[in-house]
Parts: C-alpha cells; structure tokens; sequence
C-alpha cells in the first residue's frame, strides 16, 4: 500500500473513533474544550437530545421508641424536546455534571434522577447522589445538589412512579 493509501485508512479511522458514542464530546457547549461526556464538567443535555425522564426517590426512617413506620416513595414523569418550554430547554443546557461525592446519611436518603434521551435512543442516566450505594453504576460524575431547576420543572408535575 502507498502513503496516500495509508493516509486515507487513517484519516477514516480515526473519523470513525471521534463519532463513536462512547468517545462523544461537548465541543458544541464548551467553547471548544473537549470533554467526555458522563465526566465531571460535561454537560447532560445536547442539540441531540430527545426527552428526559425524572425519578425522585426517597426513604426516610425516624429511630426511637416511638419511631413511626418508615416513609419512602418516588415520583416520575417524562418531558419531550417538543413540549419544553424556553425556560425548560435553557435550565437543562445548563447543567453541568460535578465530582461524585461519597456521603451518605444512615437515616434515609433523597435524590433526583435525570435521564436524558437522545435521537439515537441512547440513554444517559444522572443522579444528584455519589452515595456509594445509590450512586448510577459506573458513574464517574453526578448532578451538582439542586441543578435541576424546581422554577422550570416543579415536582408538582411529577406523578407516583409505577
């Protein structure tokens, strides 16, 4: 094979690797830094992304003689690109993913889920939690404690999770 020939597989190959999923990058956010996404200051939402799906979730337990029941539940819902509203599309471009944290309180817990869905139908999952046990398997960042804005996305549009 000729230089030429050579230069042309390689340019190819590496065209391929740059667009491949698992090597994506927030160029388009962060004025031409390159950082992978899923990583402590990328972004969760792209000119790709379709929908996202929220999951708060909750456990309370109150220890004592006269402790009640434990309190527990989670809510859910979905939004579509279409339906957001400017304020909705502008909270979740702002979002920016932050270096897992390891507490974790021993008498319950609280967290956000996000779950961004892009075109492809790839999904990206986010918790605002790096609680060792109730972190997303494989996270390497998560969501900064209160990112996701109650103004655009009040949890009263969240129903009880099937």
């Amino acid at each position: 094979m000729n230089v030429r020939a050579l230069l042309c597989v390689a340019l190819l190959l590496s065209c391929a690797q740059s667009h491949s999923p698992s090597q994506a990058t927030n160029d388009d956010k962060d004025s031409g830094s390159s950082v992978t996404r899923g990583e402590v200051g990328s972004h969760v939402w792209f000119d790709t992304s379709q929908s996202i799906e929220v999951r708060e979730a909750w456990y309370a337990e109150v220890r004592g003689p006269d402790a009640s029941a434990p309190v527990s539940g989670s809510l859910c819902g979905t939004l579509d690109r279409a339906v957001m509203n400017a304020a909705q599309l502008a909270a979740l471009d702002e979002i920016v993913l932050v270096p897992l944290t390891e507490g974790c309180t021993t008498d319950g817990f609280r967290y956000l889920e996000l779950t961004v869905v892009e075109t492809d139908g790839q999904r990206a999952a986010y918790r605002d939690t790096g609680c060792n046990f109730l972190r997303v398997e494989g996270a390497a960042a998560m969501l900064a404690q209160g990112s996701f804005s109650r103004a655009a996305f009040p949890q009263s549009s969240l129903t009880p999770c099937p």
